[in-house]
């Protein structure tokens, strides 16, 4: 069994700080996995409105438009591909 710390003890209080460093990484941590998620999301979401924009714009044979469309298409694409860890999901 370990032994107890007391209080004032030097171990106790660097034991102490250490758990909170390591909570708060936690914090930090489920944070970044909210903000990245919803990023995610919102990016999808762009996506599928260019990609409707795309579909109306060659049913319309709208030409100019349907480029426009697509170098969008393709920088929102990128974007995502560079929120971290999207490209390493995408290939599973």
């Amino acid at each position: 069994k370990g032994r107890k710390l007391k209080k004032n003890n030097k171990s106790y209080k660097t034991f102490r700080i250490h758990q909170k460093k390591e909570l708060y990484s936690q914090n930090e941590i489920n944070e970044a996995k909210k903000h990245i998620h919803l990023e995610i999301i919102n990016k999808f979401d762009e996506i599928k409105n260019v990609q409707k924009q795309i579909v109306n714009a060659k049913e319309f044979n709208q030409i100019n438009q349907l480029k426009v469309y697509e170098d969008e298409y393709k920088r929102l694409n990128q974007e995502l591909l560079d929120i971290p860890f999207v490209e390493e999901y995408l290939e599973l």
